[in-house]
């Protein structure tokens, strides 16, 4: 009996017990996936934002890539104490120079000197001056100065009268005249063309041998000294330092005493005039402007 139920049990097939995977099976095919959680990522979603439109996940054309792309840099702003250099100023026609100035110019040239004779002007002769020029105030732009000058001046004066020696053959002296005055100082171009203007004061003495005064042969006193004034002028260039330079001066109350044979010996009181023209050479300015230029 019991061998006959072992044997029908072995020989039927066993039945069909639930299965856990028929029950996963069962779950639709096209269920969505949970949702993955956002991140906020840049880097992470860069693949996602650039992808090609055909890679998108539901077939549809992905949203074209913001201007510039990602990364992309409008404008910076920066704080720095850096600053940019201001701009040059504008030329105002004021140069940066001296406000003080000195000068020694000396100048070579011609005189005439009038004794007051029948024939004016009979007397030439060379002409010397060294002058010493100082201007404490000078403008910012070196147009304008004003100062103080001391000068040593030298004229000779000769005139040829007779080739007989045993008459008054020769009317020859020397004159010397220590001068002070004012200058001033104009310049139209500050470096090729300046106006020097000197009116001056002071007094002269005169050595030599006798002269022909007021038509009269006469004889210097020893040790005359006669009140002068006038003035010079120099046209310069080249910083001041080639001058053409003139002036005039008058001599007041030279007094003399009759001489030669017929004389008396009588006082003779007059006064002497005379101009003079030529070159002058500012030492001192060549010296300051070699500086300048060395430095």
């Amino acid at each position: 009996m019991r061998a006959a139920a072992l044997l029908l049990a072995l020989s039927s097939p066993p039945a069909e017990a639930p299965a856990v995977d028929e029950a996963r099976d069962a779950a639709p095919s096209d269920a969505e996936a949970p949702a993955e959680p956002e991140i906020d990522d840049p880097f992470a979603a860069e693949d996602d934002a650039f992808a090609a439109p055909e890679d998108a996940a539901d077939g549809s054309r992905a949203p074209a890539p913001p201007p510039g792309g990602f990364g992309s840099v409008d404008s910076v702003s920066v704080d720095s104490d850096v600053r940019a250099p201001e701009p040059p100023p504008e030329d105002d026609g004021v140069a940066e120079g001296p406000t003080k100035e000195v000068g020694l110019r000396v100048d070579v040239g011609f005189a005439q000197t009038d004794l007051g004779n029948e024939r004016p002007l009979d007397h030439i002769g060379l002409h010397m001056r060294a002058g010493l020029q100082i201007y404490p105030f000078v403008t910012p732009n070196r147009r304008f100065g004003v100062g103080v000058g001391l000068a040593y001046a030298y004229r000779g004066l000769n005139r040829r009268l007779s080739d007989d020696p045993d008459e008054f053959e020769r009317s020859q002296a020397q004159q010397h005249q220590f001068t002070v005055g004012l200058e001033l100082l104009l310049r139209p171009h500050r470096d090729w063309f300046s106006i020097q203007l000197s009116p001056e004061i002071g007094a002269a003495t005169y050595s030599g041998k006798e002269l022909l005064i007021a038509d009269r042969r006469a004889r210097l006193r020893s040790r005359e000294v006669a009140f002068v004034a006038g003035g010079t002028l120099g046209l310069c260039t080249a910083y001041d330092i080639l001058c053409l330079t003139g002036g005039s001066h008058y001599v007041a109350g030279v007094s003399s005493l009759a001489s030669g044979p017929s004389a008396s010996g009588e006082r003779l009181d007059t006064g002497l005039w005379g101009w003079q023209i030529g070159i002058g050479f500012d030492i001192l300015r060549l010296l300051t402007r070699g500086n300048r230029v060395d430095s």
